[in-house]
């Protein structure tokens, strides 16, 4: 197969951009996966019930500042509204990462 042949079969609907799309969205994949394998790692010291600033006392002063819970959760919409773990973190982390 000469290089004309493999340039024709790898781009034979003409000018489309499947290749490209391919690459960047596999690459963005690529990222999503790296930075959820650090949150995993990161999230439980960091966020976590005895972490260095606990994401528990930032819920409760966003509701502190909003002045209700459905209220702040209307301003900062977010899952861990519902309850926060060590190991809700951890899962909330390798879900993202599958």
């Amino acid at each position: 197969m000469t290089n004309e042949e493999f340039f024709r079969v790898l781009f034979h609907g003409g000018n489309s951009y499947w290749l490209t799309r391919f690459v960047i969205l596999r690459l963005l994949g690529f990222v999503y996966a790296i930075a959820f394998l650090i949150a995993a790692q990161q999230l439980v010291p960091l966020v976590g019930e005895h972490g260095l600033t606990p994401a528990n006392h930032f819920f409760e002063r966003v509701q502190a500042h909003f002045g209700s819970r459905p209220a702040a959760a209307l301003q900062l919409p977010s899952l861990f509204w519902f309850g926060i773990s060590d190991k809700g973190l951890s899962i909330f982390a390798w879900v993202g990462v599958g």
